[in-house]
C-alpha cells in the first residue's frame, strides 16, 4: 500500500524525478536524460574541468524519523552518478532546501538555501530567510554568518555572477492560496559582495514559478522559469527587463516540469536539469500550480 506522504506516494516533491539535457546554444536542447528517481530542487554546477554537479533535496531514504536530506550528485559523462551527502556544519536550519550552488572566484562554492519551518513554508506572514555555506571540495560546507536575504514569501534563489564582479539573485515570490500557489513573481536582488543582498523594486516577470539563472559571456542574462505550459526561456539585456523566446521544455498531458536550472560548460555548451513531477489528475495538476496571465 502506497505511503500517503513520502516516496511511493505519487506525489511531488516526494516522487519526482530529476532530468537533464545539453544545448549548443541554450536554445534548443537535445533529448533530456534521467538522472535520479525521488529527488527535487534541482541546481546545477559545471566546474571548470566539466563535472557537473547536481545539489538536491533527496527523499529516497525518507521514513518517519528519517527525513529528507540535501544531496550533491556527480557525473563526468552525464550517464553514471556518484551520489553524497551534503553536511553544512554550524547550520542551525530548521528545513534547508532549495539549494543553489555558486562558484566563486577563488575556486571554492557558495551553497545558498532557504532556512525555515515546514510552517513557515506555508506562512506568508513568516518572512524566509535564504542563507549561505562555503567549502572547498562542494561537499562539506561551513555556515557563514548572517542571512543574505530576508523576505516573506521568498523561495528558490538561483545566484549568478554579473559583470564588474557583481551578484544577481532571482527568487520565486509566491502567494499561497487555498493550500496551493495561487500567483506571484519572480523577483531579485543585488550585491557586491556576494553576501549583503538588496531587494530589486518590481518584478522581473509576472510568472509564480522557480527560476534558473545563466550570464552569457556578452553579459546578458537568460533566466528559465517554471511555467504552466513547460519550462520558459526569457532574455535579458540588464538583467531587469525579460523577453520570452519560447519553451525550453514542454509539460506532457500529466507530468509538471519546475525548478531549472542552467549551467555553461567550458566549451561553451549547456546543461539543463529540472524535475518532472510523478503521474498527476487534473485536480492535482490545477493545485501545483495555477499561474496568473500574462506568461510572456
Amino acid at each position: 500500500m502506497p505511503l500517503r506522504f513520502g516516496p511511493g506516494s505519487g506525489l511531488p516533491p516526494f516522487d519526482d524525478e530529476l532530468w537533464m539535457s545539453v544545448s549548443k546554444d541554450g536554445r534548443t536542447f537535445d533529448e533530456p536524460r534521467l538522472i535520479t528517481e525521488h529527488a527535487s530542487s534541482p541546481d546545477v554546477l559545471v566546474l571548470p574541468n566539466g563535472t557537473v554537479l547536481v545539489y538536491c533535496v533527496d527523499f529516497s531514504g525518507m521514513r518517519p524519523g528519517n527525513p529528507e536530506r540535501l544531496i550533491v550528485l556527480s557525473s563526468t559523462t552525464g550517464e553514471a552518478w556518484t551520489r553524497r551527502p551534503v553536511v553544512v556544519v554550524g547550520s542551525k536550519s530548521l528545513r534547508p532546501s532549495y539549494p543553489d550552488a555558486a562558484l566563486l572566484p577563488d575556486g571554492s562554492t557558495r551553497l545558498h538555501y532557504l532556512s525555515t519551518s515546514a510552517d513557515a513554508m506555508m506562512n506568508l506572514d513568516t518572512p524566509h530567510e535564504i542563507l549561505s555555506a562555503v567549502s572547498r571540495d562542494g561537499v562539506s560546507f561551513m555556515q557563514e554568518p548572517g542571512v543574505r536575504l530576508r523576505m516573506s514569501s521568498a523561495y528558490d534563489p538561483d545566484v549568478v555572477s554579473t559583470p564588474g564582479g557583481k551578484w544577481r539573485m532571482y527568487f520565486s515570490h509566491r502567494i499561497m492560496e487555498n493550500d496551493g500557489p495561487g500567483g506571484g513573481t519572480v523577483r531579485s536582488a543585488s550585491s557586491t559582495d556576494g553576501r549583503l543582498f538588496t531587494h530589486d523594486s518590481g518584478a522581473r516577470l509576472p510568472v509564480p514559478g522557480s527560476p534558473g539563472a545563466v550570464t552569457l559571456p556578452d553579459g546578458r542574462v537568460r533566466l528559465f522559469v517554471e511555467r504552466p505550459d513547460g519550462i520558459g526561456s526569457y532574455l535579458s539585456r540588464n538583467g531587469d527587463t525579460f523577453v520570452f523566446e519560447g519553451l525550453a521544455a514542454r509539460n506532457s498531458e500529466d507530468r509538471l516540469l519546475g525548478d531549472p536550472s542552467i549551467a555553461r560548460f567550458p566549451d561553451g555548451r549547456f546543461v539543463l536539469v529540472y524535475r518532472r513531477s510523478p503521474p498527476l489528475p487534473t485536480s492535482l495538476r490545477d493545485r501545483f500550480f495555477t499561474a496568473p496571465p500574462p506568461f510572456r
